[in-house]
């Protein structure tokens, strides 16, 4: 739902081609790789080399193994210079951040997935027109937004029956039952997940 939120609900996707998205072999980034295709974006994805081809799966145009390259160079040599319209970020740290915005296209957006300890304002956005808009699916119901409450079922609606049509692959890691959640989450903060991981609870 958060790649579905980022996608369908914040992206500005008026004339926009390319995006990159942080993180591909993740949770979110798997099922973000899938809908920006099918939005007919070109994709541009980050990974350790060892989950490659886990996103070529997914269907990333372009991988990016970001502990040997330098992203923001292959960015720019990918799109020409350019930069990409939309970044999915999923990284809190202020001067990533401002490599991020490097990585964009005049008028392109950063979907940043975090909860940002950055300082908006020592970031240059007017320069180049950029945009950060920040994720919050929790935010609907702490809020008493009864309208976006309400958008929640309907996007879970939709993701459900593109999966029932074979049009998303939720792309599952690992099933683990309920007593090995801790080691899940555990492994969950390591990066040692490749996709999603389940819980089964009986």
């Amino acid at each position: 739902m958060s790649a579905f939120q980022a996608l369908y609900r914040k992206a500005n996707l008026t004339g926009k081609s390319t995006i990159l998205i942080h993180g591909g072999a993740g949770g979110v980034g798997s099922v973000a790789i899938q809908l920006a295709k099918r939005l007919g974006l070109t994709v541009i994805t980050t990974v350790s080399s060892k989950k490659i081809e886990f996103v070529k799966m997914a269907g990333a145009d372009h991988i990016i193994d970001y502990q040997t390259e330098n992203v923001t160079e292959h960015v720019l040599k990918l799109t020409n210079g350019q930069g990409v319209d939309i970044s999915i970020n999923s990284i809190s740290n202020e001067e990533i951040m401002q490599d991020i915005l490097n990585r964009l296209a005049y008028n392109g957006q950063v979907i940043s997935l975090t909860n940002s300890p950055f300082n908006v304002n020592m970031l240059d956005l007017a320069k180049k027109g950029l945009t950060i808009s920040a994720l919050n699916l929790g935010g609907a119901h702490r809020f008493h937004t009864l309208s976006e409450k309400a958008d929640l079922a309907t996007m879970a609606q939709e993701l459900v029956q593109m999966i029932a049509n074979n049009e998303l692959d939720p792309m599952i890691g690992k099933i683990i039952s309920f007593d090995n959640l801790v080691d899940g989450l555990r492994a969950l903060k390591a990066s040692q997940v490749t996709g999603k991981i389940v819980v089964k609870l009986s």
